[in-house]
């Protein structure tokens, strides 16, 4: 049985201006990793943590456009391997469950071994 649930390739990178993406603005995943509303609870939480550190920082609480940049881009130095792991695992599975994989023998040591989880901490 072959389902019609379509993800994209991790992007590298989830702002563009003065735009950030979350969630699956950032990453739609396959529901198969089971990680699609945690990563979007992830990325929220990092960003505020950002925005909060960046306010925190500046004068009279309004950081300047390169505070933000700075701060955006270091929301995404966490996020994004974060969830470019995790969309790819799920995309596995997906592959795995509906049979286009029929055995990890078909995949290298070294793709499945980077389809494992990620050291350190993912927020």
């Amino acid at each position: 049985f072959v389902n019609d649930i379509y993800d994209i390739d991790p992007l590298s990178s989830f702002s563009d201006g003065r735009v950030v993406l979350v969630g699956d603005a950032a990453h739609p995943s396959t529901p198969h990793a089971a990680m699609g509303s945690n990563m979007a609870i992830c990325d929220a939480f990092a960003l505020a943590g950002q925005i909060v550190e960046a306010c925190a920082r500046s004068d009279a609480g309004k950081p300047t456009l390169p505070t933000m940049r700075h701060h955006i881009q270091q929301y995404e130095k966490t996020r994004v391997p974060a969830t470019a792991h995790t969309l790819l695992l799920s995309r596995h599975l997906g592959r795995l469950r509906n049979g286009s994989i029929t055995t990890l023998s078909s995949v290298t040591v070294e793709q499945y071994e980077k389809l494992l989880p990620l050291p350190g901490p993912t927020v």
